[in-house]
């Protein structure tokens, strides 16, 4: 089951690298007790995949990550475990389920979303022409 969880980082969240925000829903997910998928291999890790890095010290409203469990749960059941696991400075906007094998992956949602308003602005510059 893949899941894309829509959040904001707050300012109690601000300075906190990427890769610390990667740990932090790491342990988040953990403490929630959802049954983590995990890569093969000698050293396996959970699939967990953020979007692009904020830079240090900025907020956000809109950040996105995906993680995948090895069973299926219920929605509304899992938003509640992660609002009750969810450090101070992580408030949870919207959980989806995706399809596993969705080829619209977060960097292509973020070049589809980049492509669109570049599309519409030069869109908009022809017809004031």
């Amino acid at each position: 089951m893949r899941l894309r969880i829509t959040f904001a980082k707050t300012d109690a969240m601000r300075f906190t690298s990427h890769l610390d925000l990667h740990k932090t829903w790491e342990r988040t997910l953990r403490r929630a007790n959802l049954p983590l998928a995990y890569s093969q291999g000698f050293n396996p890790h959970p699939h967990i995949n953020l979007a692009s890095a904020l830079p240090l010290g900025f907020t956000g409203e809109a950040e996105v990550v995906d993680i995948w469990l090895d069973q299926t749960l219920l929605v509304p059941q899992i938003a509640s475990d992660l609002e009750r696991a969810a450090p101070p400075g992580i408030k949870i906007s919207k959980i989806q389920e995706m399809d596993d094998y969705s080829h619209l992956t977060i960097a292509n949602h973020h070049n589809l979303s980049t492509f669109s308003s570049y599309f519409l602005h030069n869109l908009i510059l022809l017809l004031k022409v």
